[in-house]
């Protein structure tokens, strides 16, 4: 995560923002959120629709996602994508910045830029300077 950061805070200038938006995983964990809405998507003929799903470890996520996809004949297809997370906090988030040369300077619930709730904002949304 810091070399990342090290990175982002290399290729911002002077006055620049990061912008970094997560999923809240203390509120993940907390309710053992499994499943998240189903997404649907039209493009060119195709229907996609998306599940998504989390595998909760006790230091790692499993994100999944089944995209289901329906062609013109109205035949269905499907694949599984997985990706293990690092299920990243605001503290980790925070002292990630710091250790990269980075100040939080916003910590929002979503990026309409509600306040942060831990026990209910689906998202994590921070906003970072240069230090």
């Amino acid at each position: 995560m810091e070399t990342a950061f090290r990175a982002v805070n290399n290729l911002l200038e002077d006055d620049g923002q990061y912008f970094l938006q997560i999923r809240n995983y203390p509120r993940i964990y907390a309710v053992n959120e499994r499943f998240m809405p189903l997404n649907s998507y039209q493009q060119e003929g195709k229907e996609y629709l998306y599940l998504r799903m989390n595998d909760l470890e006790p230091e790692i996520v499993t994100f999944n996602i089944l995209i289901l996809s329906r062609d013109e004949a109205g035949k269905w297809a499907y694949r599984v994508e997985s990706e293990k997370l690092k299920p990243w906090t605001l503290k980790d988030i925070v002292t990630g910045l710091g250790n990269a040369g980075m100040k939080a300077v916003g910590v929002y619930g979503d990026m309409f830029f509600k306040p942060y709730d831990p026990g209910n904002s689906q998202d994590l949304v921070i906003i970072a300077d240069k230090a």
